[in-house]
């Protein structure tokens, strides 16, 4: 499903003190935007993983928000996934002008959001946000894309704003922790 755009005021310069009408999408998981015109993409990230991706050379800039790091057998290009996110969002910024080559990537999520309980230590396996970071970073250097910050595997979920035209990223953290299961004592 396409990111719905929706109207919104975005302070875009602080220097001269202009306001900008710009368009905005929320992405959900499984959802990639891109654009040449100044557009704000905003989602929420617990274990899922965002790459927002700018081309300084001709000002395109987009973003993905994938859930799992490999696609099913049944749906091999899955914009879900990680590597189906990545190709689906380099794909729609090409298509704009972007150059792979110039093109600089931020790195978001992959969090622990969730209280676990405890487990013993054979079952000590990495957490599914561990293990999506994990695999976009080895995409993005398969893809040899350069990769300017990372914000990843915290305790908390975040938001992210990003604008198109500059490439920057704004991010809050986001109290998402969910105990899975409750104590005697919290009933």
């Amino acid at each position: 499903m396409p990111a719905i755009p929706e109207p919104v005021t975005l302070f875009l310069s602080p220097e001269s003190g202009l306001e900008q009408h710009v368009s905005s999408s929320f992405l959900h998981p499984g959802e990639v935007f891109a654009s040449a015109t100044p557009h704000v993409i905003t989602t929420i990230l617990g274990s899922c993983v965002a790459m927002c991706l700018f081309d300084p050379m001709s000002s395109v800039g987009g973003m993905n928000h994938f859930a799992i790091p490999h696609a099913p057998a049944s749906d091999p290009q899955s914009t879900r996934a990680a590597a189906g996110a990545l190709k689906a969002l380099l794909a729609r910024m090409e298509s704009l002008g972007a150059r792979r080559q110039t093109i600089q990537v931020k790195l978001f999520g992959g969090n622990s959001v969730l209280s676990l309980p405890e487990r013993n230590d054979e079952e000590n396996r990495p957490y599914v946000g561990q293990v999506n970071v994990a695999v976009a970073r080895i995409l993005l250097a398969e893809y040899r894309l350069q990769v300017v910050r990372e914000l990843v595997m915290r305790p908390h979920g975040m938001m992210l704003k990003m604008v198109t035209a500059t490439g920057d990223v704004w991010v809050r953290p986001v109290n998402t922790v969910r105990p899975l299961r409750h104590t005697a004592a919290e009933k």
